[in-house]
């Protein structure tokens, strides 16, 4: 009963400090668009009366949380324990969440992913997650263009100040007072039918621009995830 209490407890603390923190590293962060021309502001890459596909990598994703509150944004969020933490902190920053992944509940959670696109909602997809393999691009991403006609946009992150943690995918969690890269490329679209060939082509080319845009950020920081998380590393032995 206790450990039950307590866990009520932390799930209830943990997203409310979580939303905290993210918005004050939102409030604080010094950001630039890199984009194409008519992409390069807040209103063009959140306004899609169409809905969009927005596609990010596992680790990057943090700041997105904030950029994007109130936007009516839906993500796909791990069934799992961890899943629920996170759940509870972006709805608290007014975005959604589909409880489901590649790993559990799938099937599900993509039919409702397909529904919310048809009906034109913004959606956010972190195609390597939730437990990797890192900059591995999964096929639901573009799974959901070809069944919806609506377009993926390809986007990375990086950050000034920040900690790249010691975790699969060296997530980038974001501190207050950075100056920050918010790189994007041009929408995609998918055709409705591809042959397999087509199909692992567009995957590749995908997986090959997200690393590129994530690189290229890092670049614009200059950060270096693989040296930085090897310094937690190095502390655990």
């Amino acid at each position: 009963m206790k450990k039950k209490w307590l866990n009520q407890l932390v799930l209830k603390v943990v997203p409310t400090l979580a939303s905290i923190f993210s918005n004050i590293v939102g409030h604080t962060t010094k950001l630039q668009i890199i984009a194409p021309e008519d992409l390069s502001h807040k209103k063009a890459l959140l306004d899609w009366p169409q809905g969009v596909i927005y596609a990010m990598w596992h680790s990057r994703f943090f700041y997105f949380s904030y950029y994007a509150k109130g936007k009516k944004v839906v993500t796909m969020i791990s069934s799992s324990k961890d899943g629920e933490f996170i759940t509870k902190t972006i709805q608290k920053m007014r975005l959604y969440a589909i409880r489901g992944s590649s790993s559990k509940a799938g099937k599900q959670a993509m039919y409702q992913m397909v529904e919310v696109l048809k009906e034109n909602a913004k959606v956010l997809m972190l195609p390597d997650g939730p437990r990797g393999p890192r900059h591995e691009m999964k096929n639901g991403v573009i799974r959901l263009a070809q069944l919806t006609g609506r377009p993926i946009l390809p986007a990375s992150f990086s950050t000034t100040s920040g900690i790249f943690l010691p975790s699969w995918d060296r997530f980038l969690l974001p501190l207050p007072w950075g100056k920050a890269a918010l790189v994007v490329d041009k929408p995609i679209f998918v055709p409705p039918v591809l042959t397999e060939e087509e199909f692992e082509q567009i995957r590749l080319s995908l997986q090959e621009k997200l690393t590129s845009l994530t690189e290229e950020a890092d670049r614009i920081c200059k950060r270096n995830p693989e040296k930085e998380a090897l310094f937690f590393l190095r502390k655990k032995r």
